[in-house]
């Protein structure tokens, strides 16, 4: 059974942790597509004479996107972390109000 005070603290939990959520999304999209500029701003560097390939390779190797990489790597994991926590909490208020109602009009 889940109380009201539960489903109150989960639907608190949802609102208290909007704009957290709202931000590790904004981040993850934002490094999502800065990779691929990133990419391109270090194949521009990479030096005359080079092949594209090797120009690639030297991109995707660089340590500045490396850098980037790791960072994409926390904010997918805050992003997703946080989507969890908040589907749960979604979750518990969903399965209350059903319980609620359902007890309400006596089906329990």
């Amino acid at each position: 059974m889940i109380s009201q005070e539960e489903i109150e603290r989960a639907a608190d939990f949802i609102r208290d942790n909007a704009t957290k959520a709202a931000q590790a999304r904004s981040d993850r999209l934002h490094l999502e597509s800065f990779k691929k500029a990133k990419i391109a701003i270090l194949f521009g560097r990479a030096g005359p004479g080079k092949t594209v390939a090797a120009s690639e390779a030297w991109a995707y190797a660089h340590h500045e996107y490396i850098e980037l990489l790791d960072a994409y790597k926390i904010a997918v994991k805050e992003d997703e972390e946080i989507r969890w926590l908040m589907e749960a909490a979604t979750l518990k208020v969903r399965v209350g109000q059903t319980f609620q109602a359902s007890l309400r009009a006596g089906t329990i």
